[in-house]
């Protein structure tokens, strides 16, 4: 028997629906190759991209570098009214008083202005340095009035993170060594040798 040859070079139609078909799919796949290539590209150099398209000479600023706080007018104020309650008790210090507001009074006028901020709020660290040591001198008596004022002053140390404890500040002397502080109450026996 004879078999029939087929001719390859003619072509049906369900071959050509199936060849634009895979050009079809070829197509769509290349395209989307395309597109995955160039999201690829533009992620791995973003930033080149973006000091091209944006400013090239714009500054990230640095991370961990907080502002310094700035004292504003009520905080002085504050301050201010606290010391005034405690004005009354102490009548010789009238001059260190006076001293005291008049500073304050020069940092409230500074703070009120953007430009002086920072001067002013220097010198309300000094006059608050000084403040402390006055309200914190184991010589002087205590008071609801004067406890307020520390409270004050520790509030206003925490908020502004000022180190109020001057350096030249002398502090109170233990004559007592560390070791014997712990150990108070030995018991001795004067017979025993081994506890000298």
């Amino acid at each position: 028997m004879m078999e029939k040859k087929i001719d390859f070079r003619i072509k049906h139609r369900e071959d050509i629906i199936d060849t634009l078909l895979l050009r079809a799919r070829e197509k769509k796949v290349l395209l989307g190759l395309l597109i995955m290539l160039i999201c690829t590209i533009v992620y791995e150099n973003s930033e080149a991209l973006s000091r091209f398209i944006w400013a090239d000479n714009f500054k990230v600023p640095a991370l961990g570098a907080p502002k310094p706080a700035l004292v504003r007018p009520e905080m002085i104020k504050q301050l201010s009214r606290s010391l005034q309650k405690v004005e009354g008790q102490f009548p010789q210090f009238v001059g260190i008083f006076a001293r005291f507001h008049e500073t304050l009074n020069k940092a409230e006028a500074d703070a009120a202005t953007e430009q002086n901020r920072q001067k002013a709020t220097y010198a309300f660290f000094m006059v608050s340095r000084e403040i402390y040591r006055f309200a914190f001198n184991p010589v002087l008596p205590v008071s609801k009035e004067m406890t307020a004022l520390q409270t004050a002053l520790q509030q206003l140390q925490k908020k502004m993170k000022f180190d109020l404890k001057s350096p030249d500040e002398l502090n109170p002397v233990s004559f007592v060594r560390a070791e014997e502080e712990q150990q108070v109450e030995i018991h001795r026996s004067l017979f025993e040798y081994e506890n000298f």
